[in-house]
């Protein structure tokens, strides 16, 4: 599977550069062929089930994810804007009532509460018109302070996708480039503007990859599915830790979410791990904390703030309690380290 940066460089950079107007084909909740561009194929077909409301569905910080689902159609809704480039294949995507005939190279933009296949219905879902039933997406959604992109692949019925290519960028440039853009397509399209902003949003986002200015987030949170059996509670504790990790955590918040009462939440923990509930968060923190320290270019104030320290000031004095030595020294006995290996050689 071919990385972010690779797809970036060849395909997307090179596609934006050709005249990116045609290719973006903007969602809507009433469409016609007269609003999608030339060659795109739109065909009616009317969303089934009944819509359900999620509640509490969270992620990187306090931006809402998933509004709504379509069970029985395996749609969703979000709360926050996405961009859909397919980068290898061709496949038919259902937006609303409408379903779109997609080919190498098309973006689908969907704007806020739209809604969208889930990733895992993607296979049950699409149609492919390629004889293997393979195809590759690119997503890219925006949250209030972040970015996210991840690649999927789709191949005879299943979904493949390379945790080492999802990444979270928090870079300004990028967010405010994805928000101009979809403001632009959304609007009154002006295509010479909206093929300005795609290049120059694909081009910030690729001099951010090649600086390595970004974080792996871990699994995909986008599907309903989770890493873990339903009776692995520590797994199931980790997958919630690691989505909500900015986030002020309690006990009785996460016993909750766990459908668990707090009494048992805090014996079963107690007994799994040996810890209590703050041991454990903490330790986790702290070990996302180094990871960013030694792989990033971020600073401690970043990175406290990303995994969920109230402030820089108190994950400095945490770090030393634990570490014996402050972050920044930490990160500069990794350099050095790695500097040695790499003379060794």
């Amino acid at each position: 599977m071919p990385s972010i940066e690779q797809i970036l460089q060849r395909k997307l950079i090179p596609w934006a550069k050709a005249g990116a107007a045609e290719r973006i084909i903007v969602a809507r909740k009433r469409m016609s062929l007269a609003t999608v561009p030339s060659g795109v194929e739109l065909k009616y077909r009317k969303l089934e089930g009944r819509r359900v409301i999620i509640k509490g569905g969270r992620v990187y910080g306090n931006t809402r994810r998933i509004s709504a689902k379509w069970p029985e159609a395996g749609m969703h809704e979000a709360e926050n804007a996405r961009l859909i480039c397919v980068v290898e294949g061709t496949i038919n995507f259902q937006v609303g009532n409408y379903l779109l005939g997609c080919k190498e190279g098309d973006f689908v933009l969907i704007p806020p509460r739209l809604p969208y296949p889930g990733d895992k219905y993607l296979p049950r879902l699409l149609n492919s018109r390629i004889p293997n039933h393979s195809f590759s997406l690119l997503w890219m959604l925006q949250y209030r302070r972040g970015f996210h992109c991840y690649i999927s692949r789709y191949a005879n019925g299943k979904r493949e996708i390379d945790s080492m290519e999802n990444r979270l960028f928090l870079d300004g440039r990028v967010i405010e480039l994805f928000h101009l853009l979809i403001e632009e397509a959304t609007g009154e399209k002006n295509d010479l503007l909206c093929e300005g902003l795609l290049l120059a949003f694909v081009v910030a986002l690729q001099r951010e990859v090649e600086a390595k200015r970004y974080l792996h987030p871990g699994p995909v949170a986008e599907s309903d599915e989770v890493s873990t059996a339903k009776n692995d509670f520590i797994g199931q504790l980790g997958d919630y830790i690691k989505q909500h990790l900015n986030q002020p955590l309690t006990s009785e918040l996460v016993a909750r979410e766990l459908y668990m009462s707090r009494a048992q939440f805090v014996r079963r923990i107690r007994q799994e791990t040996g810890q209590t509930f703050v041991e454990f968060l903490n330790t986790y923190r702290m070990q996302q904390a180094k990871t960013l320290l030694a792989e990033s270019e971020w600073t401690v104030r970043a990175i406290s703030r990303y995994v969920g320290f109230r402030s820089s000031t108190y994950f400095h004095a945490f770090f030393l309690r634990q570490e014996s030595c402050t972050p920044g020294e930490f990160r500069l006995k990794i350099q050095q380290q790695l500097h040695r290996s790499k003379m060794r050689r």
